[in-house]
């Protein structure tokens, strides 16, 4: 496949659009967001909702009682996020076009970055001919990396470097998300699929990420980690595997089992993260006696 100079040059024009000075205003909003809590070196939401206090999930009539949560985004999440930081955009993980139809304010993210390139680039790919598309995108990621490498190279910030990363990163999720069906037919061709395939329920599957999630074993954010396990990540389902249906299902399961001790929600005492929970507990059990 041929790459125009046209191709390299919009690569480019998105690079400086992430130089470091690109980095330092990031860094000023950071750290003049009026919720940034110096001791923590983050911005600390507390948010507050309101539900039943109810053991019936069908009660519509129960005492209204307020339930509250902490939000923490540090330099690097905030260089991804959308802004405003609420609950709208679910503190700065989804853009506010997604959720309401309103027209959303510039985010100048990473994430927003990477949706902006893509589309452009997008416009060399040819869709006709299936083979060559993991060539396009390999292609593209790897001038997409070389330019994010002349970056790094006159910064020593780890934060820096860690934001371009993930602007890296967020370029290939969006590419292998537009080009599924391509990439898909490619693979059955193939006769191979890059997927893992877990003995669990949906459910199971959903309160093993929140564990891994909880324990800080995986780095990134929650987006990512749902997006990048709803794309691999199969569950058992009637006899065979399947992937969950849509990022929200996925998301929503993970909170679900996040209300596992909490006493005044339905999920309280989520019985498949129990089950999993046991599971882990047991095998653990077993390595410790060797």
């Amino acid at each position: 496949m041929n790459i125009t100079g046209a191709f390299h040059e919009r690569i480019q024009q998105s690079i400086q659009n992430l130089d470091l000075a690109w980095f330092e205003k990031k860094k000023h909003e950071f750290l003049s967001h009026q919720m940034y809590d110096p001791g923590k070196e983050m911005i600390v939401i507390r948010t507050t909702k309101w539900d039943r206090m109810s053991n019936d999930p069908e009660d519509d009539e129960g005492e209204l009682i307020e339930l509250g949560d902490v939000v923490q985004i540090d330099l690097r999440s905030y260089c991804s996020s959308y802004l405003p930081i609420d609950e709208i955009t679910q503190w700065g993980q989804w853009p506010v076009s997604e959720v309401v139809d309103i027209e959303p304010e510039q985010s100048n993210c990473t994430r927003e970055e990477a949706i902006s390139l893509v589309h452009h680039l997008s416009g060399y790919a040819d869709r006709a001919d299936i083979n060559s598309i993991w060539t396009f995108i390999s292609g593209a990621l790897a001038q997409v990396k070389s330019e994010l490498n002349k970056l790094t190279l006159i910064c020593d910030s780890p934060i820096y470097a860690q934001a371009l990363t993930d602007f890296h990163q967020y370029c290939s999720s969006i590419f292998y998300k537009k080009y599924e069906r391509e990439l898909t037919v490619a693979e059955i061709s193939q006769g191979h699929t890059d997927v893992l395939n877990f003995d669990l329920t949906q459910d199971e599957l959903a309160s093993l990420l929140y564990i891994f999630m909880q324990s800080k074993i995986l780095h990134d954010d929650k987006r990512k980690i749902v997006e990048f396990s709803q794309k691999y990540f199969q569950f058992k389902f009637k006899g065979d595997f399947k992937r969950s249906t849509t990022l929200k299902t996925l998301s929503d399961k993970i909170n679900n089992a996040s209300n596992y001790g909490n006493p005044k929600s339905e999920y309280e005492g989520h019985k498949p993260l129990m089950e999993i929970s046991d599971r882990l507990m047991a095998i653990l059990s077993q390595i410790k006696k060797g």
